[in-house]
């Protein structure tokens, strides 16, 4: 038996080849929307009664709730740094600056941050974010490296 493999361009043809583009491209669209994007703002350093505070907000700009199950801030030199316990009730000026670390599961709404804080002995380097679900790439962590020149100034996240 021999098999006729001709290729025929007909109107189904066509027909069949927009549906399957319009497949492809209603598969990619629904695969990037509802993917999980989340980013860091609003870091603070200041020096409050000789302490070094810390904060910063956790944003997600995904249109479904992440759930963040561990934060780790990381030193220069690699190590997890953690909340070194200081709490300035003596001098409350602000209840801005009560340290308020990562401490359990936190669910983040869809376009909604939580501001953490902490006060710690040295600034960290980088923040490493965890989730249940993949919220880098194929990871379920991402990391945020941060560039702290002077105390003083804004720092930049990469």
């Amino acid at each position: 038996m021999i098999f006729d493999l001709t290729f025929k361009v007909t109107t189904d043809t066509i027909i069949a080849l927009l549906a399957l583009l319009v497949a492809l491209a209603s598969f990619i669209y629904t695969w990037s929307f509802n993917r999980f994007k989340i980013s860091i703002s609003d870091i603070d350093i200041t020096k409050f009664d000789g302490e070094n505070f810390f904060a910063f907000s956790i944003n997600n700009h995904s249109p479904r709730a992440v759930n963040i199950t561990h934060v780790e801030l990381i030193s220069a030199s690699g190590k997890i740094i953690f909340d070194n316990g200081f709490e300035p009730f003596s001098h409350m000026i602000n209840s801005y600056y009560i340290s308020d670390p990562f401490e359990s599961n936190i669910v983040i709404f869809p376009n909604n941050s939580n501001t953490f804080s902490y006060y710690l002995n040295e600034y960290p380097k980088c923040i490493k974010i965890y989730s249940d679900e993949r919220i880098h790439n194929h990871k379920k962590h991402q990391l945020f490296v941060i560039s702290i020149n002077d105390p003083d100034q804004r720092p930049n996240i990469e």
